[in-house]
């Protein structure tokens, strides 16, 4: 409640910590002497359920993606910082295109405190029918077929991969005009 320490109130981080659930400042920053700064084990000692299983992100401090101190957004992680981190790190191997279907949190499908590789499983949420359930079709993962992120099946080479014989079989349109893909 003191108004020099602004900060306190109009943080994510301590808006939800200090203000919503009236935890003392001391519970978080009395570890050092002078050190107001909370080193990274003090989130575990009351979120030690949240541990990172993503071995890439298991060195980064916790508010790497929870940003403690933003103001006038959640504490929990949003789509666009997501996107900038992993943009910056892997620009040539991940992509987002603006028009990708995906626009949602991140979170709705990657759990990086319950799943120790980045991959989901699309069919928790979305059901296929059509050819997606024919032959090898079942049987293959969605990335076989689906880039993660542009979800969409643009290019014709995508089935020639596994259907080699069929390049001059309708070659001047994609394999989903004609075969029936449909999922929700």
């Amino acid at each position: 409640g003191n108004s020099e320490w602004i900060q306190v109130t109009t943080t994510a981080g301590h808006q939800v910590h200090a203000e919503e659930q009236n935890i003392a400042c001391t519970k978080c920053h009395s570890l050092t002497l002078h050190n107001f700064e909370a080193p990274g084990p003090i989130c575990s000692a009351c979120h030690e359920e949240k541990h990172m299983e993503v071995s890439g992100m298991a060195p980064m401090h916790c508010a790497a993606c929870h940003e403690y101190l933003v103001e006038e957004e959640p504490l929990l992680p949003l789509r666009g910082g997501c996107l900038d981190c992993h943009q910056a790190l892997a620009p040539e191997t991940i992509t987002w295109p603006a028009d990708a279907p995906m626009q949602y949190p991140c979170a709705d499908c990657h759990q990086p405190h319950e799943q120790s590789e980045p991959m989901v499983d699309c069919q928790s949420c979305h059901t296929v029918t059509g050819t997606h359930l024919k032959e090898a079709h079942d049987a293959s993962p969605c990335q076989t077929c689906h880039e993660p992120h542009e979800w969409q099946v643009t290019e014709r080479q995508t089935c020639l991969t596994c259907h080699p014989g069929k390049a001059e079989h309708n070659a001047d349109i994609l394999c989903s005009d004609c075969h029936n893909f449909p999922a929700q």
